[in-house]
């Protein structure tokens, strides 16, 4: 009797941080819907920077207010709060109570000691899904099937920041993600997958978790493409896109006067 034959499973570690309004719900479903064959060995939670700059606290409070008012701060505080002592929506305890290893650097997650730590786990694929720090070659280089990034556009338009709230800014009737293997360019490196959705309403809290929801869904089937192999790339063609920096007032203003609004 020939022996059955047992492939080993596609060990993915997740990069992310400690977002207590979205990302939580995101990864519940990229964990409940892991293709056959793939498995979570362990997840790099940074801490928490939503607009793309570790400032401090005072310093987000203060530049957040600056740019899209107290009304907003109020808003997100409140969610902050509630999310801070409830704890349901902590990404590392969803983790720890998945029973997957949470890793959190000191420091830079390109540090030498820290990739080293990575290696450890012998991870087959890297995938970041709201990871707010840059990653340098080694990193990307790390895993022999590549790194993955989740990006909440359709690349190349709207590379870089706040993506959501860009295609709201430009009156944008559609929006979607790309996950696409990360180069050393900014959103820059070639299409795995993409999904598109209509923008129903025009509120950013509402864009921000269509598009996370899709963002789940894609992040699953990239996974099931790199498992599987044989998968075709997409061009991501900087040339035929925009990049977006972090907001300005004069941009939160336009963006209010076309009739969008936050939540």
């Amino acid at each position: 009797m020939t022996p059955q034959r047992h492939e080993m499973p596609m060990r993915v570690i997740f990069l992310t941080q400690e977002d207590p309004f979205y990302l939580a719900d995101a990864f519940r479903h990229i964990l409940d819907h892991l293709p056959p064959g793939v498995k979570a060995v362990a997840a790099v939670v940074l801490n928490g920077s939503p607009f793309g700059e570790r400032l401090s606290l005072a310093g987000k409070v203060r530049r957040t207010c600056e740019v899209f008012g107290p009304r907003f701060i109020g808003h997100y505080g409140w969610r902050l709060l509630r999310a801070k002592l409830g704890r349901s929506r902590s990404v590392a305890a969803l983790f720890r109570r998945r029973s997957i290893e949470v890793l959190t650097p000191s420091g830079s997650v390109n540090a030498p000691e820290f990739l080293d730590a990575l290696r450890r786990r012998q991870p087959d694929l890297l995938v970041s899904v709201g990871a707010n720090q840059v990653f340098r070659r080694a990193l990307i280089d790390l895993a022999p099937r590549g790194c993955l990034n989740l990006h909440s556009a359709l690349l190349p338009r709207h590379r870089g920041l706040m993506p959501s709230f860009w295609a709201l800014r430009h009156g944008d009737a559609e929006a979607g993600v790309s996950v696409f293997f990360v180069d050393e360019g900014i959103d820059t490196g070639p299409l795995l997958v993409q999904r598109r959705f209509a923008i129903r309403e025009r509120s950013l809290d509402v864009v921000l978790r269509d598009a996370k929801r899709a963002g789940a869904e894609a992040v699953v089937e990239a996974l099931a493409k790199v498992r599987q192999g044989g998968f075709e790339l997409l061009p991501n063609d900087a040339g035929n896109g925009n990049y977006n920096g972090f907001p300005t007032r004069h941009d939160v203003r336009a963006f209010l006067g076309a009739g969008n609004r936050f939540f």
